[in-house]
């Protein structure tokens, strides 16, 4: 296994795009901390590797996860180590959380999904 140390840490703190799987299967859970933003390309790619998800509670959010495990209120104090020391405790959990996160991804964001949503987005748009 490599040691990403160095890259984790360097300057730029840039990587490779092909090495962010490797990366993410390193890790036990993914953590979003931001309660204002977008729908990261980040949080797709680790829920794509198999990772559980925690983001903050947000419509979406949830849309995005489609898990209410995944979901918490991270304007609580003490809600994030809350959920964080649970799935580190529950290996069983972890994977589960994480294959519910992965089949999501694959349900809803695989680009042959996405390009039927997209075509059907067009053509009402046009259709005015």
């Amino acid at each position: 296994t490599r040691d990403w140390s160095s890259d984790v840490c360097s300057s730029d703190r840039t990587l490779p795009h092909e090495s962010m799987h490797e990366l993410y299967q390193m890790a036990d859970v993914f953590v979003l901390p931001s309660l204002t933003e977008g729908l990261p390309i980040v949080v797709l790619e680790a829920m794509a590797a198999g990772l559980p998800v925690l983001v903050h509670h947000d419509p979406l959010y949830l849309w995005a996860v489609d898990d209410k495990r995944a979901v918490i209120d991270m304007s609580m104090t003490g809600k994030l180590r809350e959920a964080i020391v649970q799935l580190a405790a529950d290996p069983v959990q972890r994977r589960i959380v994480g294959e519910s996160m992965m089949h999501r991804a694959r349900q809803r964001f695989d680009w042959p999904n996405l390009k039927a949503d997209y075509i059907s987005m067009y053509d009402a748009v046009c259709q005015g």
